[in-house]
């Protein structure tokens, strides 16, 4: 640890063959599901009714939402380690669910006939115009509220992928188990980051037994690998949420050594305790 560049974690990139494969398949098979959904939604709901209209914005964000889920979710069992890939990935299947939604919609609105399913292109295409130009809200708003749906599955496919982010022991070929975050004081976080870097590990005890501030602390989050002690980082981050929320990484995936992780642990576990006699988190111990 004496190379303080080496002690923070970065992926190694690799894919597993049977991983990225299997991440094509099983979401395209997502954004096909989804996409059906969404069509559903879309045909029983043509406008007017307001419940329906929220329901249609809950789905549209969910279909981003759970086909980036999806994809993520079996490159993690898989182990693929390269968020590049991941991220290039889930949005081509993104692309597909959307694609796959009007190939949906235009069957249901042929009136469920399976002569009209189709996934050539053109065909979908044709009847994408048809249905922009028809009706009174004329092509300009249609066209509007359609890339306001892509763009929100786009955007909700994307930040699936950011919220990926457990560090993975090679040695061991095993991912790290997130352990609970912590609250702890602000009163040492101007130079917190130099001192975590130089293994002073005690000014983070320290600010145990210091009351938090709620609308302004620390937020610590550790990671432990469950079959070995050679990989265990450390994230802090600084929490405002007066007179607006914001966070600030100020140590992110820093290697640490166990015993600092078991203390954070046992930390973690004994709030939950006091949490769950008292009826409310203590800001102290």
């Amino acid at each position: 640890m004496s190379d303080n560049q080496d002690r923070f974690y970065a992926p190694s990139g690799r894919m597993p063959w049977y991983g990225t494969q299997l991440m094509l398949i099983i979401g395209s098979l997502a954004a096909l599901g989804w996409g059906f959904l969404d069509a559903v939604l879309c045909h029983i709901n043509p406008g007017g009714n307001k419940f329906l209209m929220i329901m249609q914005v809950v789905v549209t964000v969910g279909f981003g939402v759970g086909m980036g889920c999806t994809v993520n979710g079996i490159g993690h069992l898989t182990k693929v380690r390269n968020q590049f890939f991941s991220i290039w990935i889930t949005l081509l299947i993104g692309v597909m669910g959307l694609y796959f939604s009007w190939v949906w919609y235009i069957y249901i609105r042929a009136g469920w006939d399976w002569n009209q399913w189709s996934l050539d292109p053109v065909k979908t295409w044709t009847a994408f115009i048809g249905l922009a130009n028809a009706g009174p809200r004329g092509d300009l708003s249609r066209y509007l509220e359609w890339s306001a749906e892509a763009i929100t599955v786009m955007f909700g496919c994307y930040a699936s992928t950011l919220m990926l982010g457990t560090p993975f022991c090679e040695e061991c070929d095993s991912w790290t188990v997130r352990g609970e975050s912590l609250r702890l004081a602000t009163r040492e976080s101007s130079n917190l980051t130099q001192k975590i870097e130089d293994e002073q590990y005690g000014c983070l005890i320290e600010l145990v037994d210091i009351p938090v501030d709620e609308t302004n602390h620390l937020s610590v989050v550790y990671y432990m690998c469950p079959k070995c002690e050679a990989s265990d980082y450390l994230t802090i981050s600084h929490v405002k949420t007066k007179p607006q929320s914001e966070s600030k990484t100020i140590v992110e995936l820093i290697s640490i050594p166990r015993y600092l992780a078991e203390a954070l642990q046992t930390l973690a576990k004994r709030r939950a305790e006091l949490a769950a006699t008292e009826g409310e988190i203590p800001t102290n111990l």
